[in-house]
């Protein structure tokens, strides 16, 4: 149903480098002629590539978001996230018991699977969240949960304190360290696993960055804060928007109801267009991807397998150049 647009441009580059270059330059001038952010579109076949892209953009201060970060490729990348972030939810919102749910026992503290089903009971009697009701339960000193329970729900709501406080206090950068010191730090987990943790919160740090000032609005910081959450303080903005935007990289259809430059795989694409496309590093060796021979495996075999394959990763390119209504 779109008018006809542009013929596709295709343009050769010396290295990775000037590609960047160049795709930054003309979402700049897309930018500049009037072309909103949402409209554009920076494809690529494999997601570490996107990392370049989102580095180069944001030094420009062009609103960005990287629906396919690295690390959602990584089972336990992902689950060190998740933890993190939860950490820094319950912080913003003590009624967030999903984030509750997640980081109660972790790392073991012991709040297991029967303690957190006698939490909830004693938080629908008292009307409150489960950790509001941890707290309370160390407050009236209620009977019925054995000391490392009780270790266990005190040691998470003084972390939870720290956090709160840190929120208040410094900037979000550092919230991040302290959560990372606080529930993760020495004496919490295993050497190599804290150095997991510690090398997390690096890489979150720097796409922390990305999200400046003017992108908390962007981003849905400004929208009705959720109950128990507060709106106040730099901070606080920017964790909430920050926490809310990685939960949401996935969701390409959510994410694009901020104004920002998408970068995502060609395959999370399927279904969407935009005005805008560039498909970078559309190249031999990354599309399509090179396919070995197994070993034990016949050539007819391996040939076939190739044949398969290379007519997949034509219906993947065609997905790739169908994503544009006017220009490619």
């Amino acid at each position: 149903d779109n008018s006809l647009g542009s013929r596709i441009v295709l343009s050769p580059f010396k290295n990775a480098e000037a590609e960047v270059k160049s795709v930054c330059d003309e979402v700049e001038r897309c930018k500049a002629s009037g072309v909103p952010l949402r409209q554009m579109a920076v494809l690529f076949r494999l997601r570490s590539i996107g990392r370049d892209f989102q580095l180069a953009l944001a030094k420009r201060k062009v609103p960005c978001m990287n629906a396919a970060p690295e690390w959602t490729n990584n089972p336990v990348k992902k689950g060190v996230v998740l933890d993190l972030l939860a950490y820094v939810r319950l912080a913003l919102s003590t009624t967030d018991e999903e984030a509750m749910d997640r980081i109660a026992n972790k790392p073991t503290r012991g709040i297991g699977k029967t303690a957190l089903e006698s939490l909830a009971k004693y938080s629908i009697r008292w009307r409150c969240s489960k950790f509001d009701a941890a707290a309370r339960v160390l407050r009236l000193e209620t009977e019925g949960f054995a000391q490392p329970q009780i270790k266990g729900f005190r040691d998470l709501v003084q972390t939870i304190k720290g956090i709160k406080q840190d929120i208040k206090e410094k900037s979000a950068a550092e919230v991040l360290e302290g959560v990372q010191t606080r529930a993760f730090g020495a004496g919490k987990k295993k050497k190599d696993d804290s150095n997991t943790y510690i090398e997390t919160v690096e890489m979150l740090k720097e796409d922390l960055a990305m999200v400046g000032e003017s992108e908390d609005e962007l981003l849905g910081a400004s929208r009705t804060a959720e109950p128990g959450q507060g709106a106040g303080g730099a901070t606080e903005r920017k964790l909430m928007a920050f926490t809310r935007f990685v939960r949401n990289s996935s969701d390409l259809k959510e994410l694009r109801k901020s104004e920002l430059v998408t970068l995502s795989t060609i395959h999370q694409a399927k279904g969407l267009e935009f005005s805008h496309v560039w498909l970078v590093r559309f190249s031999d060796s990354i599309c399509p991807l090179p396919l070995r021979q197994k070993d034990g495996e016949s050539d007819d075999a391996y040939h076939e397998r190739g044949h398969d394959a290379l007519q997949e990763e034509r219906r993947l390119a065609y997905v790739a150049v169908s994503r544009a209504k006017k220009e490619m």
